[in-house]
């Protein structure tokens, strides 16, 4: 059951909490969504699990999307609840759904409990779930490394630009293009000096 409430979450003694506004009720929660700052006032989304045997468990969601792509990690094989409450807390659901989008394996590797194989079964079930623009995308890598570039610099630049919010699905490709392109040309030239 998922419930929508207002309220105010907060991080003590390690753990989240959430207080609904005109309540007296407190809920340890797991963070199924990425939150840059404690306390955070507003609407929520709180989904309670309670399994067969075991202790009721809350996961908080920022929105209704937030819920819907958690319910989705969840039911493939090996991800589970927490662990896609882990990966929807590691990053912004946008950020996120670009990294499915555009295969990067390594980034979503890289949150806690997450590896390679698991990352590589995530991208491979969801990306054609993820309505963006891969297509062109995977033109700009193909185009990039006809030129010369190596692809593991192309798609680490990729994830450098989306997480700083530097592509935009409205961008035109040349410009895409040109900031990948300037990306790797800085990282080389830092390697090299």
């Amino acid at each position: 059951m998922i419930v929508k409430t207002g309220g105010i979450i907060y991080k003590e003694n390690g753990f989240v909490w959430l207080k609904p506004y005109k309540s007296h009720i407190l809920f340890e929660c797991v963070p199924a969504c990425y939150i840059s700052e404690y306390p955070k006032r507003g609407n929520w989304f709180v989904y309670i699990d309670i399994p067969q045997g075991g202790s009721p468990v809350a996961y908080l969601f920022s929105s209704l999307d937030d819920y819907r792509l958690w319910d989705k990690l969840r039911g493939l094989k090996n991800v589970g609840a927490k662990r896609a409450a882990g990966i929807l807390s590691s990053y912004p659901s946008e950020y996120l759904l670009k990294i499915i989008a555009y295969g990067d394996e390594n980034t979503l590797a890289s949150v806690k409990g997450i590896g390679k194989k698991t990352a590589h079964r995530i991208i491979a079930e969801l990306m054609e779930e993820i309505s963006l623009n891969v297509s062109e995308i995977s033109e700009i890598k193909h185009v990039l490394v006809s030129w010369g570039y190596d692809k593991k610099d192309v798609d680490t630049a990729f994830a450098k630009l989306y997480a700083k919010g530097a592509i935009t699905d409205n961008m035109k490709f040349d410009d895409i293009l040109r900031k990948v392109m300037q990306v790797i040309d800085d990282e080389t030239d830092r390697h090299t000096t």
